[in-house]
């Protein structure tokens, strides 16, 4: 069976606007979009990411890279396909 990763981004300013009970109905509709994943075996794991950092540490042409904290995701993608 095929494997799939999902990135999902966002921010606190797209909450900001919103009443606390649609802030609640929407962290209520993803956890039950994501127990159903795991409960049809779907779903291998759900992380955030960091909010303190992370960096991706590179040589190219000999010259050290430091790219973040988050490098864009297209970018590390192709990195690891090429």
């Amino acid at each position: 069976m095929a494997q799939f990763i999902l990135f999902m981004r966002g921010s606190a300013a797209g909450f900001a606007k919103m009443a606390p009970e649609e802030i609640q109905q929407l962290i209520e509709r993803y956890e039950n979009w994501a127990r159903q994943l795991m409960e049809q075996g779907s779903l291998r794991g759900g992380e955030k990411l960091r909010d303190d950092g992370g960096r991706a540490v590179r040589m190219h042409n000999g010259k050290l890279i430091i790219d973040g904290p988050f490098p864009e995701t297209k970018r590390q993608l192709a990195a690891t396909t090429s």
